[in-house]
């Protein structure tokens, strides 16, 4: 593979983990929805119920622990695409696609794709990771 197709290759991984970290932050908006369902049930109740106050608290933390860890994944893509476009963190945009491989189905495709790119030899090169060299198949 030349130099000039594995730079566009990588060009294109970086861009489509931006695009990705676009989708996550709009798809955020489902648990900020669900989290302000349960700021409803806590504080514009009529009567005071104390079940329907936990059932509110339990719906606001689970709707705002899914915004922080949605957050959280977009910075994690965030700074993945700039570290493949630095070809720097190896380590940090493997792990990126791993956890991509979770959000089905544009993350799985994406995580896979970027995955079989960074095991080449070249790329990994150009990463500043040490490549094992491998003898002939069967060679031990």
């Amino acid at each position: 593979m030349t130099e000039r197709t594995r730079g566009d290759r990588l060009a294109v991984l970086a861009n489509a983990h931006w695009v990705l970290a676009g989708l996550v932050f709009i798809a955020a908006a489902v648990p900020a929805f669900y989290a302000s369902l349960g700021l409803d049930l806590v504080f514009n109740a009529a009567t005071p119920d104390t079940a329907r106050a936990a059932t509110g608290w339990r719906v606001l933390v689970t709707g705002m622990a899914w915004v922080l860890a949605a957050f959280a994944y977009v910075l994690l893509l965030i700074t993945s695409a700039r570290a493949i476009r630095l070809r720097r963190r190896y380590r940090l945009v493997v792990v990126t696609n791993l956890l991509s491989c979770l959000f089905v189905p544009f993350g799985t495709a994406l995580g896979l794709v970027t995955l079989v790119v960074l095991r080449d030899a070249e790329v990994r090169l150009e990463f500043g990771q040490a490549v094992a060299h491998r003898g002939p198949r069967g060679a031990r």
